[in-house]
């Protein structure tokens, strides 16, 4: 169990797991086949250079099975969830509803490997979510995750703000029996009832509120 569903929140669910891709070890590759083309090249004069590229080949593979091995991306139905490291870990979360757009970093080789940099806007920093297996599908995931909550929270304002039918009902009849009342000194007013009927009329329209 890793550390994500270690601490997922009561009613929480994990909706998308990201995966790193091995692009990871492209920087360590890379340093590799220099340190191959001037051992090759150099033999035994290119020793402290040989030596020094060899050390820096594994150095960045070492970083990158690091990264790879211990960094979870994940999306739930309430946050995005990042965490990464191996001896100095840090732990990255953004709630959905805080997010304002997500977009995908893709350069010449990550369109043609299949992987990128995930970039999700809000109110504060920008947080980047480097080397991430098929970024877009992520992405698609993310926005479709922020809809819900956004439509969420604006569902729950609107039942808030929304006067309930017993809120309502006593007004409408507030309303209701002081019309009655105007209508009926109106009749008195203008001689078509007596102050007796008047008052008899009054006496049930205010025991009916």
């Amino acid at each position: 169990m890793g550390y994500v569903e270690e601490h997922l929140l009561k009613d929480e669910e994990i909706k998308y797991t990201a995966s790193i891709h091995w692009a990871a070890f492209l920087p360590g590759i890379f340093w590799t086949i220099l340190a191959i083309i001037v051992t090759a090249a150099f033999g035994r004069d290119g020793g402290f250079v040989a030596i020094l590229l060899w050390l820096i080949a594994a150095f960045r593979f070492c970083k990158g099975l690091i990264y790879k091995s211990y960094t979870e991306c994940v999306l739930t139905n309430t946050r995005i969830i990042y965490h990464y490291g191996f001896i100095s870990r840090q732990t990255v979360e953004l709630q959905l509803t805080k997010c304002e757009g997500v977009s995908v970093d893709q350069g010449l080789f990550g369109r043609m490997l299949g992987y990128g940099t995930v970039v999700v806007t809000t109110g504060g920093p920008t947080n980047s979510f480097s080397v991430i297996d098929d970024p877009i599908s992520f992405r698609n995931a993310i926005n479709e995750q922020i809809d819900v909550a956004h439509s969420a929270t604006s569902n729950k304002a609107a039942n808030t703000d929304t006067p309930s039918v017993s809120e309502t009902k006593p007004n409408q009849q507030q309303v209701s029996a002081t019309d009655e009342l105007l209508k009926l000194s109106d009749l008195l007013n203008k001689g078509l009832i007596t102050e007796e009927e008047f008052k008899t009329m009054k006496s049930k329209i205010i025991n009916q509120g």
